[in-house]
């Protein structure tokens, strides 16, 4: 079997074929490209706004024995959007997995570390998506072709 460049497969390929790779180009950069970015916006401003409120209770001294102290002898404070009750810093302790003592260099860290993985989750999944669709908009134009044919047979015959 031998192997064809891409440009050489282009420069063979049928109208179908050609409206077939467009339409996966143009998908692939959809679902790669445009959607994760949109998928982790609509997320992205929760997390933004729990990081500025931490970062707000870090620079609050009330907040130093949250940071710090035992996580045990810890009180849960009340739920605060604007940083002025340790509730993020408690809470991010809490649903930690060891609920060790944090700096905000280590809540910064962690944060970005799930941005992150938000972004690859999406990046994988819309790549995913997008070569299933375009394998299955291919088969089904083979079969399609493949029936086309075996039509165009039996009318020479």
């Amino acid at each position: 079997m031998s192997q064809r460049s891409l440009k050489q497969w282009l420069v063979a390929a049928n109208g179908w074929q050609r409206i077939w790779f467009a339409g996966t180009v143009v998908c692939l950069i959809y679902f790669v490209v445009i959607f994760p970015i949109t998928e982790t916006n609509k997320s992205s401003l929760y997390g933004y706004e729990r990081l500025w409120a931490a970062e707000r209770e870090m620079k609050n001294p009330a907040c130093l024995t949250y940071m710090s102290g035992e996580f045990s002898t810890l009180a849960e404070p009340a739920y605060s959007k604007d940083g002025s009750t340790c509730y993020n810093i408690y809470s991010h302790r809490k649903y930690s997995e060891d609920q060790k003592p944090i700096t905000k260099e280590m809540y910064i860290e962690d944060f970005n570390s799930k941005e992150q993985q938000a972004w690859l989750a999406y990046i994988g999944m819309g790549a995913f998506i997008a070569v299933l669709l375009s394998v299955f908009v291919y088969a089904v134009g083979a079969v399609v072709s493949w029936i086309v044919r075996g039509f165009k047979k039996s009318e020479k015959q």
